[in-house]
């Protein structure tokens, strides 16, 4: 039984917890139920105070089979937004000119569909290569680890 299996039976089949059978038990969360219930503005001054009585999970889906009327209903869920990889164009570009995510738009503009296909393959593959600064050696370093400082010119 689903997360859903379980909302629909709290609000619509309205089969208490005796009458489930232990595979279905085990697949009811709590914590998920009362967040679902809790997102439809109704249900959230119950599912506020079953959460501060904390309740076992048996007597909360009792709770909510007796006193949520038998409908069909959506139960609207808002999650976290997910941010977008940097992998998008723009964020490319943004990073490899050093430039403001508008800008970047302008330039997105201007670059025909292959040759935005091709930086972005071009900067996902150096990003892919584990790779480590190297220090480049100038050789002109005296005693004491400072570079030597040429005048003139």
């Amino acid at each position: 039984m689903t997360l859903f299996d379980h909302l629909t039976n709290l609000t619509y089949t309205k089969k208490f917890w005796g009458k489930l059978t232990e595979d279905e038990k085990k697949t009811a969360d709590q914590y998920m139920i009362n967040r679902f219930l809790s997102m439809n503005s109704p249900y959230l001054e119950l599912v506020n105070e079953d959460q501060q009585l904390n309740l076992p999970i048996e007597q909360t889906y009792n709770l909510y089979v007796s006193i949520i009327p038998k409908q069909k209903m959506f139960l609207k869920y808002i999650g976290k937004k997910t941010k977008k990889g940097k992998d998008e164009p723009v964020d490319i570009i943004c990073e490899l000119l050093e430039i403001g995510k508008e800008e970047a738009k302008d330039y997105i503009k201007l670059l025909s569909k292959e040759q935005l296909k091709e930086i972005t393959t071009q900067v996902k593959g150096t990003k892919n290569e584990t790779s480590r600064p190297i220090k480049a050696n100038t050789g002109n370093k005296r005693k004491g680890g400072r570079s030597s400082k040429i005048k003139g010119t």
